[in-house]
């Protein structure tokens, strides 16, 4: 998997095949690719996230689910925090803690002024996401967009 920024309007949706044209850049620590253009090369199926817990996802199974799209199920919100314009949240499902980032940049409905009571604790979410290293042995969940969330 790889990381796109700045993608291009597109016709493409969640699960297409497609071809990305960029410049190659680095965020984060990762490979990423900016200024993207999509090409849709095929309709495909829609990925099927994984269902993992909270300390599962937090250390992404050792690495092996780096860059991997996960479900975590029925998780509570136990604190959130403002960093760098993106939302923080700190979740739990039981086992253990969680850093969920909603990222401004990937879905508008991530910027502030955040709804009034939604994000905060103890409501509880499904998140779905992309698992991102933090470079320091940690991984943080990264939805997609607002989607990506689902109250309980």
């Amino acid at each position: 998997a790889i990381r796109a920024g700045r993608v291009r309007a597109t016709d493409a949706v969640a699960g297409d095949s497609v071809r990305l044209r960029g410049t190659v850049s680095e965020r984060l620590g990762q490979r990423s690719i900016e200024d993207a253009a999509v090409f849709v090369v095929t309709p495909a199926f829609i990925p099927t996230a994984r269902t993992i817990t909270s300390a599962v996802a937090a250390t992404a199974s050792s690495g092996a689910l780096d860059a991997a799209l996960v479900r975590v199920a029925n998780a509570a919100v136990t604190d959130t925090a403002t960093v760098a314009g993106n939302l923080t949240l700190i979740v739990n499902d039981g086992s253990g803690a969680l850093t969920v980032v909603l990222d401004r940049a990937a879905d508008a409905s991530f910027r502030s002024p955040f709804p009034p009571g939604l994000y905060v604790a103890p409501n509880r979410f499904d998140f779905v996401g992309v698992l991102v290293p933090t470079g320091t042995g940690a991984w943080r969940l990264r939805p997609r967009s607002f989607l990506d969330l689902t109250r309980r």
